[in-house]
């Protein structure tokens, strides 16, 4: 399957929200591992600098919570997410 390419952060956070909405909600006893959290990281980075180590670190959690619920996969995810953190880092 071909996956569009995503070309900013903005980009990210939507398709990830949009991937969110369509998945099942799961059950975890780990807060943090939660469908509402996820949610919840979603709606907190579409407000930070999409430069900040923060923002990636938080956008990398909501990747490996995704995969860990077999919603995405770690090759999906860089290679249609690239092109956006290698704008925000400056890099060709």
């Amino acid at each position: 399957m071909i996956y569009p390419k995503v070309f900013n952060f903005e980009d990210c956070i939507d398709r990830y929200l949009d991937m969110l909405s369509r998945a099942d909600v799961w059950d975890t006893d780990v807060k943090e591992l939660s469908y509402n959290h996820i949610q919840y990281m979603l709606s907190e980075l579409s407000s930070m600098n999409p430069k900040s180590t923060k923002a990636h670190r938080w956008l990398g959690f909501v990747q490996a919570v995704l995969v860990m619920q077999g919603i995405t996969t770690v090759d999906i995810e860089r290679d249609v997410t690239r092109s956006a953190f290698m704008f925000c880092t400056g890099e060709e």
